[in-house]
């Protein structure tokens, strides 16, 4: 492949068919493969229900190189995740602008947590900057979806003759994630106090992280799909 196309793919400047065929398998293949690697080295039991995603990248709890392997996730999710989200900001900022580009600044934003996360653990003495970290990148990953997700929205509702349907689907998939984002914010807090004992899961703080985390990438997948064609670059790969 020529520099040139690469640097194409990189900067988001492809096909849907890349899209789909090709960026988002690898990059979130690679990222769930080390996260993989680094569960299977975890020491004892470790369930999405009790355990939470940067227990993986505790050297107590889950000695070298079980952690370095949760770190070497977070840094290759960070150099993979451009490609995928300036694909996006290359048809959304043509719908439109502003909301494009605080989508992606968020996006920038969130490469940098991503980055911390594989620094700094979940160690008393790194905790703070840590939770910065996680800060970083939950909320940076989930603003930038907010705004693409406004910008679909408002290119559909003045097409809703066109695809009102589709319309329907996104608002929809918009509350969705509000709910999902607010309840794991909610049981955040919560949690400690009323939930200590433990006796529903479905309260735990580590099975909102994860299923947050899990919808945020899937968002990711399904703008980037239903994106009309129309708003590709003419000279993309």
């Amino acid at each position: 492949m020529k520099l040139n196309n690469i640097k194409k793919i990189y900067f988001g400047n492809y096909s849907r068919r890349y899209f789909k065929r090709f960026t988002v398998p690898i990059s979130f293949s690679i990222f769930f493969a080390l996260l993989i690697t680094s569960r299977i080295f975890f020491p004892g039991f470790y369930s999405i229900f009790s355990n939470a995603i940067s227990d993986l990248g505790n050297p107590i709890l889950n000695p070298f190189p079980g952690w370095l392997f949760f770190s070497l996730a977070f840094w290759s999710l960070a150099f993979l995740f451009p490609p995928l989200f300036l694909y996006l900001n290359c048809r959304l900022i043509k719908i439109h602008r502003i909301e494009a580009k605080i989508g992606t600044g968020s996006n920038f934003i969130s490469i940098f947590g991503m980055i911390l996360l594989g620094i700094f653990p979940n160690l008393p003495e790194t905790n703070f900057m840590h939770l910065i970290a996680a800060i970083f990148s939950f909320t940076g990953m989930g603003v930038a979806i907010i705004f693409y997700w406004l910008a679909i929205i408002h290119d559909s509702i003045q097409k809703a003759m066109r695809y009102h349907h589709v319309g329907i689907v996104m608002i929809l998939s918009f509350i969705t994630f509000l709910i999902i984002a607010i309840t794991f914010i909610g049981t955040f807090q919560i949690s400690s106090d009323i939930f200590a004992f433990n006796m529903l899961w479905l309260f735990d703080y580590p099975f909102w992280e994860w299923l947050l985390f899990i919808f945020l990438s899937f968002q990711l997948f399904f703008i980037g799909l239903i994106i009309p064609e129309q708003f590709s670059k003419k000279e993309s790969i």
